[in-house]
């Protein structure tokens, strides 16, 4: 066990708070009036038990990033969901099923079969932390275990840095304590008591795009996520800057620079480094209601730093999602059944875990506890009716075309595979 004190990677407070005012909650392109309450965004919380029984209680953070229940914990399964049931033809036609290379042409995603080799990738999982009720660690085996609020079970390998990067405590004395994932056994997630300390606070603010403009939290150029960490850019005459983001009041794009504006009146149009220039990699943006989804550099006008007000789900909100993925399935030969469970594109199981989709053009992350309805629309597309009654085409990978890997149901006591092609619709309990 470890303590870290270093100021410039862990931050013991942050004394800002949100004030109330009118909000606006974020749709896929536009905003719609809303008043609510504002809220800070809640932090990982749960105590830290280690191979020799040790346990340190706290707020938590991986590494130097995710530390708010939003952020996205993600990993690949150690197996295909189901695939022990398989018959051995069911397995000879999931393999031949499996798409071979694939491009991109304008809008069109093109996939070529594939001559070399038709193995089964192991499905890739992205859920929330708020999600977690507790991750075991076999750091002999490499292996991790993760179960969600809602009785699922995710095994994984430690192959991303959500499973390999140190753990940050921060307890209620104001003490740091680091850990090496090899030292855990466990982590007890758990509901923040109101006074829990936090590392640090996310950048709020409105962003204007050619699309629209979007409000929420964002992590600047797909990195810095909170106010203590720095914006580099470099003046025409050479003049480098390191400007932190609680200093900053907005950012512009001017062509291949950017016009950054400080809270103290300041302007400085900077460019040289690909926090403010065209090497740019765009920003990610989170809302509790949608999820995440990516905007492109390319797209991007100006972000303009201020409070927003949103109603964030709180650990015990997470908790309230008991059952996994369940619903009624109509298939193509206009029959209908009721499945107890869904494994759908055999890897999601969970309400709390995330379909990754392009949606008009924006690359989305939707949590299937937002999703009432999916219907195909063609091969390469289906309709989601979302849970706030809007209604959106998702495309651009491989859950919602023709490559989806079908579904793994429980139809009273019998265990099926329902290949993509067979489904007409899935509307979810």
């Amino acid at each position: 066990m470890k303590f870290q004190s270093k100021s410039d990677i862990i931050i013991n407070s942050c004394k800002s708070t949100l004030t109330m005012k009118k909000a606006l909650m974020v749709g896929f392109l536009s905003l719609s009036p809303l008043i609510m309450a504002a809220n800070l965004e809640p932090v990982i919380y749960g105590t830290v038990i280690t191979t020799k029984d040790e346990k340190v209680t706290g707020t938590l953070r991986w590494g130097d990033q995710e530390m708010w229940l939003s952020d996205i914990f993600n990993g690949r399964k150690v197996k295909t969901i189901g695939i022990e049931h398989f018959t051995e033809e069911q397995i000879q036609a999931l393999e031949d099923h499996q798409p071979g290379p694939q491009a991109r042409m304008g809008g069109l995603q093109i996939t070529f079969k594939s001559f070399f080799g038709n193995e089964v990738k192991l499905p890739y999982y992205n859920l929330p932390f708020g999600a977690i009720s507790q991750l075991a660690i076999d750091t002999n085996k490499g292996k991790y275990q993760a179960t969600l609020h809602d009785g699922v079970v995710i095994d994984a390998d430690g192959d991303t840095n959500d499973l390999t990067d140190d753990i940050f405590v921060l307890t209620a004395d104001g003490n740091t304590v680091e850990f090496d994932m090899d030292e855990i056994k466990a982590i007890q997630f758990s509901q923040a008591p109101t006074d829990a300390k936090r590392f640090d606070q996310g950048i709020y603010g409105i962003v204007t795009t050619k699309n629209g403009q979007f409000q929420g939290r964002f992590m600047w150029d797909k990195d810095e996520r909170a106010l203590s960490e720095e914006l580099d850019g470099n003046e025409a005459d050479g003049t480098k800057h390191k400007i932190k983001f609680k200093d900053i009041k907005s950012i512009e794009r001017q062509g291949d620079r950017s016009l950054v504006v400080l809270n103290d009146g300041q302007s400085l149009l900077l460019g040289g480094t690909n926090d403010v220039d065209s090497s740019h990699r765009g920003l990610w943006f989170y809302n509790p209601d949608i999820g995440r989804h990516e905007i492109l550099w390319d797209d991007f006008v100006k972000f303009e730093m201020t409070d927003i007000p949103l109603k964030w789900l709180t650990y015990s909100d997470y908790q309230q999602y008991t059952k996994p993925l369940s619903g009624n399935i109509k298939l193509a030969n206009d029959s209908a059944i009721t499945v107890s469970e869904i494994a759908f594109d055999l890897n999601q199981q969970s309400g709390h875990e995330l379909l990754e989709v392009e949606v008009n053009g924006i690359e989305t992350f939707i949590p299937f506890r937002n999703i009432s309805k999916i219907t195909q629309s063609n091969p390469s597309a289906v309709s989601l009716l979302l849970t706030n009654g809007e209604t959106v085409i998702a495309y651009g990978t491989r859950s919602v075309t023709r490559d989806n890997n079908g579904l793994f149901v429980t139809e009273g006591n019998e265990k099926r595979w329902i290949m993509w092609q067979d489904v007409q619709s899935i509307e979810f309990n």
